[in-house]
């Protein structure tokens, strides 16, 4: 066996592995709730990490002249590409969440992005019956591919661009670093799988799927796990750098400060872990009354923001939608009410105000709202 042969073949695949491995144990340690979307990501590093090591047995057993390699050889590559549309398949559930953020709808559409892994399947069981369609070893143990390896790989490419074409008919509920992240997953994989088959006897394949995602996770993860520990919401600071950022643009947005009213007497009354959940359930409806665009903060305390990224009449709607959800969740309640309080403010691509200027007008109009819903249940109404 040509050990330095081997090193160079398997080079890449090794630096993939590691690369893998440092993403998935850096997210498995942060200290707090695990998020959908980080779980789904966790599963792509797996996926690839998995045909990485399959494809690393299959070149080490096929350097080795020896007829007893010959199972293993055979067998690390069935069971390879019966998975090498895993990664992508896994990959486009992810994408798919994060433009659409919703988790049963998620997992259902799972099973139609997993459709070509589940032609590679039947091409490799089609393959024991036809040896050669898709590949086969011969007496030297060298491997050789058949012509359902091309076939398997022009689908997946189609599969991909219709997904990829289907996402970007949506892209008004894309950030738009998720609108590039959707271009990378779809460009790198598709790279690397041409360059595996055009040049026989390299390991493109799932190297590319490691640097599409190692650009993915800069792009999206390292920000979502940016979070507060118990809401999972973004931080003040994500918020105040958001916020920063969109008056540098001079682009217009919406900024909606909302207060827990009472929440002291939750804590005095229930204790501070029944807190827990009211701030919690809060969360959890401002997140779903909100699109993937938008940000949501917890300020501090009971204090949450919201940046809306689409046009101030609509910003009306989502907080009419954010009081409907309330009420059905306090209709369920019969210990206490949520109450919130309300500030908005338009911001304009010609506003001339601060930052802190900003949010010291909308918590005003939020203390004003506050004030006249004490009014109103102090006068019964």
């Amino acid at each position: 066996m040509n050990l330095i042969k081997l090193a160079l073949r398997i080079d890449l695949l090794i630096y993939a592995l590691i690369l893998n491995v440092v993403m998935f144990i850096y997210i498995h340690v942060q200290h707090r709730r695990k998020q959908y979307s980080e779980k789904l990501f966790q599963r792509a590093l797996l996926a690839i990490s998995l045909l990485i090591i399959l494809e690393s047995v299959s070149w080490i057993s096929g350097e080795i002249n020896n007829a007893s390699q010959i199972p293993i050889h055979y067998w690390s590559n069935a069971i390879y590409l019966g998975l090498i549309t895993l990664p992508g398949c896994v990959g486009l559930t992810y994408l798919d969440y994060k433009i659409y953020s919703q988790k049963k709808a998620n997992k259902r559409k799972f099973y139609y992005y997993m459709i070509p892994t589940y032609i590679s399947v039947i091409s490799v069981i089609y393959n024991l019956f036809v040896p050669g369609s898709l590949f086969y070893i011969d007496a030297q143990n060298h491997y050789h591919r058949g012509f359902y390896i091309y076939a398997n790989a022009f689908f997946m490419y189609f599969f991909m661009l219709v997904v990829v074409i289907l996402f970007y008919k949506d892209k008004k509920r894309m950030s738009a670093r998720v609108f590039k992240a959707v271009g990378l997953y779809f460009i790198a994989p598709i790279l690397g799988i041409a360059l595996q088959l055009k040049a026989y006897g390299t390991s493109f394949s799932m190297p590319s799927h490691t640097l599409s995602l190692f650009l993915i996770f800069l792009l999206l993860e390292r920000d979502e796990m940016m979070r507060d520990s118990l809401t999972c919401l973004y931080t003040r600071h994500n918020f105040e750098m958001r916020l920063k950022d969109r008056l540098k643009k001079k682009q217009s947005f919406s900024l909606v400060v909302i207060d827990l009213n009472d929440f002291k007497s939750v804590n005095d009354t229930y204790g501070h872990i029944e807190g827990d959940k009211v701030l919690q359930v809060v969360s959890e409806i401002l997140l779903n009354c909100t699109n993937v665009e938008d940000l949501v903060c917890r300020y501090g305390g009971d204090e949450f923001f919201m940046l809306i990224e689409h046009r101030y009449e609509l910003t009306y709607k989502v907080i009419e939608h954010i009081k409907a959800e309330l009420e059905k969740h306090n209709s369920y309640n019969d210990k206490y009410n949520i109450e919130l309080s309300y500030g908005q403010l338009l911001v304009r691509e010609d506003n001339t105000m601060t930052m802190e200027q900003l949010i010291a007008e909308v918590d005003h109009r939020m203390y004003a709202d506050k004030l006249r819903c004490k009014a109103l249940n102090a006068s019964g109404i």
